[in-house]
C-alpha cells in the first residue's frame, strides 16, 4: 500500500550533485513505468489534487515527464523506494521501435524533466533499491 509496484523499472544517477535519469540493464532502480505498475488510490489523488502547480504546469507542457513526477511524488511521500516484481521472461533485448523511448531526445527530456523536479522540490526524493520480488 506504501509505494510503487510493478515490473518496467528506470533509475536515476548522480554525477557530482547533479542527478540523471538511465535506463538499461543494471542492478539498482529508482522508478516504475506507469504503463505497467499497481499503486494505492490515495496516491492517484495526491497526484491530482495536491501535487505542486509547477510540477502540474511543467507535466502538462512537456509528453515525457508524468511518470516521473508521480514516482518523485511516492517517494517524496513514503521515503521509500518501489518494489520491482520479476517478470518470468525478459523483454531486453527487444528494440523499441515506436514510443516515446525511440524518440532521439528521449534521454534528454527525461534528464530535463529530473533537473525540473529537483529543483521545485528542492531536493531528489527518489530510493534507488536492488530488491525485486518474485
Amino acid at each position: 500500500r506504501d509505494r510503487i509496484v510493478g515490473f518496467v523499472d528506470r533509475y536515476h544517477s548522480w554525477f557530482g550533485d547533479t542527478s540523471a535519469y538511465g535506463m538499461g540493464p543494471i542492478c539498482e532502480y529508482s522508478m516504475l513505468l506507469d504503463s505497467y505498475f499497481v499503486v494505492h488510490k490515495e496516491f492517484f489523488y495526491e497526484y491530482s489534487y495536491n501535487m505542486h502547480p509547477a510540477i502540474r504546469k511543467h507535466v502538462d507542457d512537456t509528453i515525457n515527464c508524468g511518470d516521473i513526477a508521480f514516482n518523485y511524488l511516492v517517494s517524496h511521500l513514503t521515503r521509500k523506494a518501489p518494489m520491482k516484481v520479476q517478470k518470468l521472461s525478459s523483454d531486453r533485448n527487444r528494440k523499441i521501435k515506436l514510443g516515446l523511448a525511440g524518440h532521439k531526445d528521449h534521454l534528454l527530456e527525461r534528464d530535463g524533466c529530473i533537473q525540473k523536479l529537483n529543483a521545485i522540490y528542492g531536493y531528489n526524493p527518489l530510493v534507488l533499491s536492488q530488491v525485486k520480488a518474485m
